[in-house]
C-alpha cells in the first residue's frame, strides 16, 4: 500500500481545478453537454458542505494523486438511487497502489458518520476493484451507449 494522507478537499481547495481536470478527462463522455466549468462547479459544492457532497484527495509527499467523492445524485439513469460514491480517480502513475481503496474507503467512513445506510456507484469496467472492497452487484444499464455496472454496499 502506498504511504499516502487522504484530505477533504474542503481543507485544501487549491487542489479543485487539477481535480476537475482529471474527472473532465476521464468521464466527460459519461455527462454528455457537461464541460470543464460545469466538472470545476460541482467539486466546488462539495467544498462548503459537511455532509453530502463531499471530495476526499489522496496526498503522496505534499501532491495529489487522486480523489473520491460522495454525492447526492450522479448517474441519470438512476435518480432515485441515492447517496452515491463518486469520481473514484488514481493518476496512473501511482494505480495499483492501494490508493483507490483507500479513497473508496475514507467516502465509506464519512457516509457511514452521516448515518447512511447504503451506498451506490456505477462504473464501466471496474467492477473487480469494488468487489474486493465489499460491493455488490445491482444491475446493469445502459447510458450513452455504454453498458455500466450499478453496484451498492451496505454500510454500517
Amino acid at each position: 500500500m502506498a504511504n499516502c494522507q487522504i484530505i477533504n478537499l474542503k481543507d485544501q481547495p487549491q487542489w479543485l481545478p487539477l481535480l476537475a481536470g482529471w474527472h473532465f478527462d476521464q468521464w466527460a463522455s459519461y455527462y454528455p453537454g457537461q464541460t470543464l466549468q460545469d466538472f470545476e462547479r460541482d467539486l466546488k459544492a462539495s467544498t462548503c458542505s459537511d455532509g453530502i457532497p463531499q471530495t476526499f484527495v489522496a496526498m503522496v509527499n505534499g501532491k495529489p494523486v487522486g480523489s473520491a467523492s460522495l454525492l447526492a445524485d450522479d448517474f441519470e439513469p438512476r435518480p432515485n438511487l441515492t447517496p452515491w460514491l463518486a469520481s473514484v480517480y488514481v493518476d496512473p502513475s501511482h494505480r495499483r497502489q492501494g490508493i483507490a481503496s483507500q479513497l473508496i474507503a475514507a467516502v465509506e467512513q464519512h457516509a457511514a458518520g452521516l448515518a447512511i445506510a447504503r451506498l451506490y456507484l456505477f462504473t464501466p469496467d471496474q467492477q473487480h476493484l469494488y468487489r474486493v472492497s465489499g460491493w455488490q452487484d445491482h444491475e446493469v444499464v445502459e447510458h450513452t451507449g455504454r453498458r455500466f455496472s450499478v453496484m451498492t454496499k451496505r454500510l454500517g
